[in-house]
């Protein structure tokens, strides 16, 4: 679930018109992006229409701020330049990664399948989830285009890696599975787990459970048809703003459903209540 609302949808809308106009953009321009129309716009930013979480996802990428910024209850934090960022300016974290590697290592790192390329696979979609949810990644790990899916960036990564084998949280090691050369991690240590929020870990236990069954091969073909793979040339870095162009089964949300009940309900309020005289006549068809 989306991080409660800690205030009414009058001082969210109220936000979100001092948003909009610090960009510059009309209620026509955002509602465009969002696929609502202007009027809807103009219910929202007087408190007399919900936003739903589709429409907070993209509202909050849309005006480059993190959804956690959009729904706080610090105004100030909430106006501050420093912390407004675009997707491709979000950070490395390094000490999330090396938390999440040894959080999946512990869930499921004793399965004869999760070697390196499975694991690549698990931590791309651990962040596109996120980013697609939050508005940003849980690591903000680089991930490159390969022919065989998504890696990440290798500066980044080994540095991470090489640490951590230097601290003792985990160890390398090479064995054959099925006629295979396969490069397997091995936890030495326990993830803070205090790093992690509520929802973050969620996330994480989503994708384990659907994706850490299976093997290389099984979920290299998997990746290929997620759009933000798909939309990307080789050897260049995804796009992590390509998350929220994501379709089933790869998205959390069906974002046209979504969509179209949100364009539903608009022009119904649009329309007013039906008469008692339509009625009849509708139950009468």
């Amino acid at each position: 679930m989306i991080k409660k609302i800690e205030f009414t949808e009058i001082d969210l809308g109220k936000r979100i018109q001092a948003l909009r106009e610090s960009f510059g953009l009309s209620q026509e321009a955002l509602a465009k992006h969002l696929g609502i129309t202007r009027q809807a716009i103009g219910q929202i930013e007087k408190g007399d229409r919900k936003v739903n979480s589709l429409e907070i996802i993209k509202l909050a990428s849309f005006l480059s701020i993190s959804v956690e910024d959009l729904l706080s209850s610090n105004k100030k934090q909430l106006n501050d330049p420093q912390h407004s960022h675009k997707i491709s300016e979000i950070k490395f974290d390094a000490e999330k990664l090396q938390n999440l590697l040894l959080y999946i290592l512990e869930k499921c790192g004793g399965k004869p399948n999760v070697g390196e390329t499975v694991l690549y696979k698990l931590l791309y979609f651990i962040d596109f989830e996120a980013t697609e949810f939050f508005g940003h990644p849980i690591t903000g790990m680089p991930y490159v285009r390969l022919q065989y899916g998504p890696v990440p960036k290798k500066k980044e990564y080994e540095k991470v890696l090489q640490q951590m084998i230097k601290n003792n949280q985990l160890k390398i090691i090479f064995h054959e599975y099925h006629g295979l050369r396969q490069k397997r991690y091995i936890n030495l240590s326990e993830p803070d787990r205090k790093i992690f929020s509520k929802v973050e870990e969620e996330i994480i236990n989503r994708n384990l459970l659907q994706l850490s069954d299976m093997g290389a091969a099984e979920i290299t073909h998997y990746v290929h048809g997620d759009i933000p793979w798909k939309q990307t040339p080789e050897n260049k870095i995804i796009d992590y703003n390509l998350a929220f162009l994501r379709e089933l089964p790869y998205s959390r949300f069906d974002h046209q459903v979504l969509q179209e009940e949100a364009t539903s309900n608009d022009i119904l309020k649009e329309l007013g209540p039906i008469s008692e005289e339509e009625a009849k006549y509708y139950k009468n068809l």
